[in-house]
């Protein structure tokens, strides 16, 4: 099962903010869960790869995760 490209914009956003709250210390209440950072160049590489994955499916190859590299 492959996911496509809105799939992995939602999968970032997600990443970003994924909300409900951590839970504090002592008489500090809880805080919101405010994520990871994830950099608009690594949710670009994501996709790529999504899109990498998805195409050796489709072209029928097996998909291998070494030749998955930027370069």
């Amino acid at each position: 099962m492959g996911f496509n490209e809105g799939d992995m914009k939602a999968f970032c956003r997600r990443m970003i903010t994924p909300g409900g709250t951590m839970p504090g210390r002592g008489a500090a209440a809880g805080r919101a869960n405010r994520g990871i950072q994830v950099s608009f160049v690594a949710e670009i590489n994501l996709r790529k790869a999504c899109f990498y994955r998805n195409y050796m499916n489709r072209i029928q190859r097996p998909f291998v995760a070494a030749t998955a590299t930027l370069a």
